[in-house]
Parts: C-alpha cells; sequence; structure tokens
C-alpha cells in the first residue's frame, strides 16, 4: 500500500519531514532495545552473581525438570537464555514494527495538513485549481484513513494480548518490589531493569497512539486556516464536508476494549502507584 502514487509523489520538503520524524522514531526505539537487551544480559548473569546455598546451582528460572538439570547445567542454563532472548528479540521487533507504521500513518496527517494549509499558495482566484488541490487532500485524506485502518486491523488481536500481558507482568514485578525482593540484592536490580522495560513497552503504544490521533484532529484547524471565505461556495462546502469529517479522530485501539492513548497510559500507572502504596 505504501507503493502507490498517493503516497509516493511527494516534495523534498516533505520527505525531510518523513525523514526528520522516523529518525526521532528510531532513538526512542533504540532506547527500548537497550532495555529489552538490559533485561536479558541480567538474567544471564544474575544466576552467576547471586550466591545461593554451597553447592547450589542457579538457574535464570526456576521450574520442574523431568530429570536431574544439575547433570545437564550448562545445556539446561544456555537454553533458558535463549529462550528468554528469543523472545525478547521477537516482541521487542514487533512492538518496533508497530511503532514505526504508527509513525508513518502520523507523518501522513502532518504533510495532509501542510498540504490543506498551501492549497491557495500562488493560486488567488484561481478556483479551478484550487479544486483540483482539494480534491487531491481528499484522496490522500482517504488513503491514510485506510492505511490506518489496515495497521488497527493487523496488530488488534496482538496489541490486546500484549498489553494485558505486559500489564499483569507489572503489577506481578511491582508486588515482589514492594514485598518479596530484598533491596540490598542482585534481583532488585534486575526487577527494576524488567519493570522500566514493561513500563516503557507500554508507553510505546499509548504515546504513539496518542500522537497519531493528535495530528488526525489537526486537520480541521488546517483547513480552517486558509483564506476560505475567498473561495467560491463550491469549495467552501467542500471544505466544510472534510472538517465535518474531521471532527472524528482517527484512534488505534485494541479490538474496542480500550483505546491507546495517554489516558490509558495514566490509567495504568496509577493503578500501579494505588498497589505500591497499599504495600
Amino acid at each position: 500500500m505504501l507503493s502507490r502514487n498517493v503516497f509516493t509523489q511527494v516534495s523534498l520538503t516533505e520527505l525531510a519531514v518523513m525523514k526528520q520524524q522516523f529518525k526521532k522514531c528510531q532513538r526512542v526505539l533504540n532506547i527500548f532495545i537497550v532495555l529489552c537487551f538490559g533485561v536479558v544480559l541480567f538474567y544471564a548473569v544474575f544466576p552467576a552473581i547471586d550466591q545461593g546455598q554451597p553447592g547450589q546451582k542457579n538457574y535464570p528460572f526456576p521450574g520442574e525438570f523431568p530429570f536431574n538439570p544439575d547433570d545437564y547445567y550448562m545445556w539446561v542454563y544456555c537454553g533458558q537464555i535463549l529462550t528468554v532472548a528469543s523472545s525478547a528479540w521477537t516482541n521487542s521487533a514487533i512492538d518496533c514494527l508497530f511503532q514505526k507504521h504508527v509513525t508513518m500513518a502520523t507523518v501522513f496527517f502532518q504533510i495532509l495538513c501542510g498540504r490543506f494549509r498551501n492549497v491557495m499558495d500562488k493560486l488567488d482566484e484561481n478556483n479551478e485549481e484550487i479544486l483540483r488541490r482539494i480534491k487531491k487532500c481528499v484522496i490522500y485524506y482517504n488513503a491514510t484513513i485506510e492505511y490506518v485502518s489496515m495497521i488497527q486491523n493487523t496488530f488488534s488481536y496482538g496489541i490486546l494480548i500484549q498489553f494485558l500481558c505486559s500489564v499483569i507482568i507489572i503489577c506481578l514485578t511491582v508486588f515482589q518490589l514492594s514485598l518479596v525482593v530484598d533491596y540490598n540484592s542482585t534481583k532488585f536490580v534486575l526487577m527494576i531493569i524488567y519493570l522500566l522495560c514493561m513500563m516503557f513497552q507500554v508507553s510505546l503504544y499509548c504515546w504513539y497512539g496518542h500522537i497519531l490521533m493528535e495530528k488526525s484532529n489537526e486537520i480541521t484547524a488546517a483547513c480552517y486556516a486558509i483564506n476560505w471565505n475567498d473561495l467560491n461556495l463550491v469549495n467552501q462546502k467542500l471544505l466544510i464536508i472534510i472538517m465535518e469529517r474531521a471532527k472524528r479522530p482517527v484512534e488505534l485501539n485494541a479490538l474496542g476494549v480500550f483505546k491507546l492513548n495517554l489516558s490509558t497510559m495514566v490509567t495504568v500507572r496509577t493503578r500501579d502507584y494505588r498497589e505500591m502504596s497499599k504495600m
């Protein structure tokens, strides 16, 4: 879909906007990737640092085995590390893919706002050419909404599962930090990094979803910012129709259960803080 002419025909200024926004997105995602790497690294070195009882062999994850794991210590140890590493790599890759698609949709709305503001640029009273530009903006607008719908349909189910699992993990981690884990142990540092990683992941979904919604809301202001009173009646009516459509913001949600915006992120963090205060 991104190879359509409606998306590929951009000016140098619009292309510069795309590159700038993707660089910002990549910097944020690099922080998330570093956090994921830090979690895997700590899970790998934690058993070696944390000293248990004499003669006891520590493992990254406790569990029941149908055999004596001490007889295959290195195999079990490496297998557990590879499992958590592959899981972190897969989940972070899907998260980054989603954020980049949302960033692309956000850039499309940003470009659309600029095109609406410049719809009368160097034309003045040429209403026929202005009408042609407005129609091109409408086509671009519809294509962008279709693109967001594809993102929603593709990632919605996965977002719901991922989001719910992350929230449950955050609550359980906060519980362990409050009552179970010793503040002076190396496990406390591991749990803190793990908590930061999970909270950062939830924040990514909510933050980029909110930015997308905000950019789609700017369409109305962009249409109103032009000298619409100098247009003929046909163009004025067309702008009114566009503005009425833009009153309904473009939002992402997880199968309709909750919306990806800052309100959801604040709700999650508020509940965590309340849980910590009760402990």
